[in-house]
């Protein structure tokens, strides 16, 4: 209970200093913004209207006008062109609006918490890492939004909004799946974790549990040289040739984990019982080790990992501890980490409330595992 109140507190400093640069340095930032905000919401309306007024004067006509001859065909392109802007217009003047809002004040805002660096559009934590995680499944196409890196009581962290999915096929066969939507955070363990651990919510199919070992990779080329020698027939020398063959295999691999740290190595993950019963209803643990699993999951990280469903908005989280690393993964449609967009007065605190939350959250579970340094893991 001590650390749940000394995170409560941490939290309620957060708020304080974020608070404090609002109203100080914010607001009147905010205060030049809001003109241009106005005068750009004041073009988007007066263009829309032009468009629909054009969009219905073809309407009318093409309705009056039912014989279409040569000259009617400009008339449907340009009314095609007139629509999707009248579409488009409205989100691209919000997209251009935000990213000019974050480029002038995200900077100053962060300030509030600390050593944060924030881009748009860049890959702060590798697919190497993200597969390391063992929290997706196979993905071939990635974009990131915002993005996140810094160093928070002696905590290296990056935090990415990230967008997965997987394309096959081409032309009239292809097809892409989601993999995964929402924000992924990565920051670095107190200690070596020895084993993996991951928490996702029930019904996750997007995660890799269960991962063939070496064994699986070394019986697969095994039985590949063996079918190759029983189109041959097989004899004693062929079956040594087959046993040279694996054992070799086995050494190089073996060898080539010990020089990569053993990452090729992959766990297999089996169901952990959690003592909160509330907590298994909707999530599901698994873990190479069934008591370092328990005791990474304690009850107030449970509390921690409920308040970022809270935070965001969302019914679906993932973390995996692995290595050196601790990464969740936040699933929501929503674009996050907003300060503000064209068509909110920037003088609601609304969004900079939301936006608040969402990274205090993220900086209250590193807070969590910095005061659990002493816990011995």
């Amino acid at each position: 209970m001590a650390k749940i109140g000394t995170l409560n507190n941490a939290i309620s400093e957060y708020r304080r200093n974020f608070y404090n640069i609002y109203h100080k340095s914010i607001i009147p930032i905010f205060e030049q913004y809001e003109i241009q905000r106005k005068n750009k919401v004041l073009f988007v309306v007066i263009t829309c209207l032009i468009l629909l007024a054009f969009i219905l004067f073809m309407v009318v006509d093409i309705c009056t006008n039912p014989n279409p001859n040569d000259g009617d065909v400009l008339k449907y392109i340009l009314g095609t062109v007139a629509l999707i802007a009248l579409i488009f217009l409205p989100i691209h003047e919000n997209n251009k609006f935000v990213s000019m809002l974050k480029n002038g004040c995200m900077m100053q805002i962060l300030t509030a918490f600390g050593n944060i660096s924030w881009v748009e559009n860049v890959n702060m934590i590798t697919d190497f890492e993200l597969n390391n995680s063992d929290l997706f499944s196979t993905y071939n196409r990635r974009s990131s939004a915002d993005s996140f890196k810094g160093v928070y009581k002696d905590v290296d962290f990056s935090i990415s909004e990230t967008n997965l999915k997987y394309e096959t096929g081409s032309g009239k066969n292809r097809r892409i799946y989601p993999v995964f939507k929402g924000v992924v955070i990565k920051f670095e363990a107190n200690k070596i974790i020895k084993n993996k651990t991951i928490i996702a919510t029930r019904g996750d199919n997007n995660i890799k549990r269960n991962n063939p070992g070496l064994t699986v990779t070394i019986i697969g080329l095994v039985c590949y040289f063996v079918s190759c020698f029983f189109d041959q027939g097989l004899n004693l020398i062929s079956i040594m040739v087959i046993l040279f063959i694996g054992f070799i295999v086995f050494l190089a691999c073996k060898i080539f984990m010990n020089q990569t740290n053993g990452i090729l190595k992959r766990e297999i993950l089996s169901e952990v019982k959690l003592e909160d019963p509330e907590f298994s209803r909707k999530y599901v643990a698994y873990s190479s080790d069934q008591v370092e699993g328990r005791y990474l999951i304690t009850p107030a990280f449970m509390e921690r990992f409920k308040n970022i469903e809270t935070a965001f908005g969302t019914h679906k989280v993932k973390c995996s501890f692995y290595r050196d690393s601790i990464m969740f993964a936040i699933s929501t449609d929503k674009n996050l980490f907003e300060i503000g967009n064209l068509y909110h007065s920037l003088k609601d605190p609304k969004q900079m409330t939301i936006f608040f939350n969402e990274l205090a959250s993220i900086l209250a579970l590193i807070d969590y595992f910095k005061l659990d340094e002493q816990t011995g893991l």
